[in-house]
C-alpha cells in the first residue's frame, strides 16, 4: 500500500519537475505596413510562457534539433515580408549548445538586396553572464540602420546591475 502511494506521489509530481525552468528559445518575424519596419523579437522565456511550437508562415521559428541540414550543418532558413516601402528576406539559422536549453538562433537582414545586417545572435551567452549579449529585438527600417535592442538579462536572473540599456549601446555592469 506504501508503495503506491509513493508511485502515486511521484506520478504526480513528474510533470511539475520536468518543466521546472526549461528555456524555450524563439523568434518572432513580422512586417509592420504602418510603421515601415522589419520587427524580429527575441520571444524566448522560461517554461510555459515559451514558445513550444514553431510556426513558421505566421514568423515563429525555434531552434529545433531536426533543423534540415546539408552535410551536417544546419541550413539557413529565410522568412520573407514586404513593407510598402521595402522587402526583406531573415535568414534564420539556428546554434545549438551542448544542452538544448542553451540553443538559440543567428538571424541575417537583407533589404531590397542588400545585407543591412550580418548574422547575429540573439542570445550569445545562454548563462546570462555577459550583460551585452541578450537581444531583445532588432527593428529595421525601410531605409536608415537597423536598431538592436539589448538587455541585461544578467540583472534578472542573477540580480546584477547594468546600466547602458539603449538602442546599438553596449551595456555594462555596475556590480
Amino acid at each position: 500500500m506504501r508503495l503506491i502511494r509513493l508511485s502515486l506521489v511521484i506520478t504526480a509530481l513528474l510533470p511539475s519537475v520536468a518543466l521546472a525552468d526549461w528555456f524555450y528559445a524563439a523568434a518572432k518575424i513580422a512586417c509592420d505596413s504602418k510603421t515601415d519596419t522589419l520587427i524580429i523579437v527575441n520571444a524566448s522565456a522560461y517554461n510555459e510562457a515559451g514558445i513550444q511550437k514553431a510556426d513558421e508562415r505566421r514568423g515563429i521559428y525555434i531552434p529545433e534539433r531536426n533543423w534540415p541540414k546539408a552535410n551536417g550543418v544546419p541550413r539557413p532558413k529565410e522568412h520573407r515580408c514586404k513593407t510598402p516601402s521595402a522587402e526583406f528576406i531573415v535568414r534564420l539559422s539556428p546554434v545549438f549548445a551542448r544542452l538544448e536549453t542553451g540553443d538559440t538562433l543567428e538571424v541575417a537582414v537583407v533589404r531590397n538586396g542588400h545585407i543591412v545586417l550580418e548574422y547575429t545572435s540573439l542570445d550569445s551567452d545562454p548563462d546570462g553572464l555577459d550583460p551585452s549579449s541578450y537581444v531583445t529585438s532588432i527593428t529595421v527600417p525601410a531605409s536608415g540602420e537597423p536598431v538592436i535592442h539589448r538587455s541585461c538579462q544578467a540583472k534578472v536572473h542573477l540580480g546584477i546591475k547594468c546600466r547602458g540599456e539603449g538602442p546599438n549601446s553596449p551595456i555594462e555592469r555596475t556590480r
